[in-house]
C-alpha cells in the first residue's frame, strides 16, 4: 500500500498530541489521548477493514497475551485484590489500544506523526499552567522549585524543541542536532531531571553520527555487526561525558542548588560517585526489586502490593546507602516505598516471570524500531531516537506512566506494518524536504 496524506489523521493525531497532559483517574490514571485513541479503534474497523494480519502482528499478539496472562496468574496465586489487579491488567490491554490505532494510520499515512509532535507543544503549554493532580502540589514555583521544573518546564522546552528537530530534519540534519544539544544545555542550565539532560545528550550524539555517516555516502545505513558494535560505543562514550561534566558541575552548583544537595547525598553513599551509585542510590527501590525478584522469581508478590515489597526497599537503602536523607525522601509523605521504580522490575517484582519474559521481547522489538528508522531514515527519525532514549531508561530506572503504553504501542504498529519481512502491510516514506 502507498500511504498517501490523509488530513483526517492529521488532525486527529495533533489532538492525541495536544490533549496528552489532560488525565484522569479511573481505576489508574488515563489521559484524553487514550480515550480519543480507543474510541477511534472500531471506526478504524469499519472504515478500512481489519486486514492487519501477518508474522509480526500475531507475534505481537502473542506477547501482549503472556503479558496479560503471565499478570493474572500471578495475581491470582497471591491474592491481590480486584482493583489492583486491574491497573496491571490495564497496561498490556492499553498497549493492544494503541497497536489498533496506529496500525491504519501508519499504513495510509505515516507522516500524519508529525502533527502528533507539534500537537504536543500545547500539551506542554497546558503542562506549564495547569500541572496534573498528580503534581501540582509539589509543582507550584516556577523555576525556582525542582518539581516545578521537571513537570511543568521541561516538558514545554522539551516539545517546541522535538517540534523544531523534525520540521530541521530533512533540510539539515546539523541543525536537527543542534537543536537537541540546546536542549540539553538548557536543562542543565535550569537545573533539571539529569536522566532527562542525558538522554537528550544522546539522542543528538546518534544524530551526529548520522550525520556523519550520511556525509560519507548517500546509501542507507547498513547495520553491520561492527556498526553496531560501533553505535554502543558513541552512546558509552556520549554517557561517559555526560557523567563526568555531572561530576565536575553538579559539585559547584553549576546545575542548581537542588542538583548540588542531591550530589552531595547521593555520593555521601557506600557506592560512592560512581555511576551504578547514583542509580542505585537514587534509585534503591530497582535494587530491591532484585532482592525481591531473587526470593519470589517466578510469581512474584502481586500488583501493587507495596506494602509486602517495602521491606526490600529498607534493605536495599542499607546496602547501598548510609545517608537517612534518602529513606526519609522515599517513605515520607505516604509513599510505601514499594520495591521496582522500572518498568521491568516493578513488573517482575510483583507479577512474575511470564510478564518480564514479555516485556523483555516488547523491549527487543522497540530496539529494532530504533534501528529500523535509522537505517531508513526518514522525518520521524528525530522523535523515534529521542523518545527511544526515554523509553529506556524508563524501562530500566522509572515506573510505567502513560507515555510507557503510548510508545510500546506505536513501536508495535511500526513493527507490524514496515517490518515484517514476507508481507509488509505498507513501506514507509523517506525524507523529504
Amino acid at each position: 500500500m502507498h500511504p498517501t496524506p490523509n488530513n483526517i489523521f492529521r488532525i486527529l493525531l495533533f489532538l492525541i498530541g495536544a490533549g496528552s497532559s489532560i488525565d484522569f483517574f479511573l481505576i489508574g490514571r488515563i489521559s484524553a489521548s487514550e480515550i480519543l485513541a480507543f474510541v477511534c479503534v472500531p471506526f478504524f474497523f469499519l472504515s478500512y477493514g481489519s486486514d492487519y494480519t501477518n508474522k509480526n502482528f500475531k507475534l505481537c499478539l502473542g506477547l501482549l497475551g503472556l503479558y496479560f496472562v503471565g499478570t493474572a496468574i500471578a495475581d491470582f496465586i497471591n491474592d491481590v485484590p480486584f482493583l489492583f489487579s486491574a491497573r496491571s491488567l490495564a497496561r498490556p490491554v492499553f498497549i493492544l489500544g494503541f497497536l489498533l490505532f496506529f496500525i491504519p494510520i501508519l499504513r495510509r499515512d505515516p507522516l500524519a506523526l508529525i502533527y502528533m509532535v507539534y500537537g504536543g507543544v500545547l500539551s506542554g503549554i497546558y503542562r506549564l499552567l495547569r500541572p496534573s493532580a498528580m503534581h501540582e502540589e509539589a509543582a507550584m514555583s516556577l523555576l525556582t522549585d525542582y518539581s516545578s521544573i521537571v513537570f511543568r518546564v521541561q516538558p514545554v522546552i522539551a516539545a517546541g524543541i522535538l517540534a523544531v528537530a523534525i520540521y530541521l530534519y530533512p533540510k539539515n540534519r546539523l541543525y536537527a542536532a543542534g537543536s537537541f544539544f540546546i536542549a540539553t544545555v538548557i536543562f542543565a542550565g535550569i537545573g533539571g531531571a539529569r536522566n532527562t539532560t542525558l538522554m537528550w545528550f544522546l539522542a543528538t550524539t546518534v544524530i551526529l553520527v548520522i550525520w556523519f555517516f550520511k556525509n560519507k555516502s548517500s546509501h542507507r545505513i547498513a547495520f553491520t555487526k561492527a556498526r553496531l558494535v560501533g553505535l554502543g560505543v558513541v552512546l558509552l562514550v556520549g554517557g561517559l561525558i555526560g557523567y563526568f561534566a555531572y561530576l565536575y558541575a553538579a559539585p559547584q552548583g553549576h546545575l542548581g542548588e537542588e542538583q548540588r544537595v542531591k550530589f552531595e547525598q547521593q555520593a555521601n553513599t557506600d557506592l560512592g560517585p560512581t555511576p551504578w551509585g547514583f542509580f542505585f542510590s537514587g534509585r534503591p527501590q530497582v535494587w530491591g526489586a532484585f532482592l525481591g525478584i531473587k526470593d519470589r522469581p517466578l510469581v512474584g508478590f502481586g500488583s501493587w502490593r507495596h506494602d509486602l515489597t517495602a521491606v526490600y526497599t529498607a534493605e536495599a537503602i542499607l546496602s547501598v546507602s548510609n545517608d537517612p536523607g534518602i529513606a526519609n525522601r522515599i517513605f515520607s509523605g505516604g509513599d510505601s516505598g514499594g520495591a521496582g521504580h522500572s518498568v521491568l522490575f516493578q513488573a517482575w517484582v510483583e507479577n512474575g516471570i511470564l510478564p518480564a519474559i514479555a516485556l523483555i521481547w516488547l523491549y527487543v522489538i522497540v530496539i529494532k524500531v530504533f534501528l529500523f528508522n535509522i537505517r531508513f531514515e526518514n522525518r520521524l527519525t528525530p522523535y523515534f531516537i529521542l523518545t527511544f532514549m526515554t523509553f529506556s531508561w524508563a524501562f530500566f530506572f522509572s515506573p510505567p506512566g502513560l507515555s510507557f503504553r503510548f510508545f510500546a504501542g506505536l513501536c508495535l504498529a511500526f513493527y507490524v506494518v514496515f517490518m515484517d519481512k514476507q508481507r509488509p502491510l505498507s513501506w514507509l516514506p523517506l525524507m523529504s524536504k
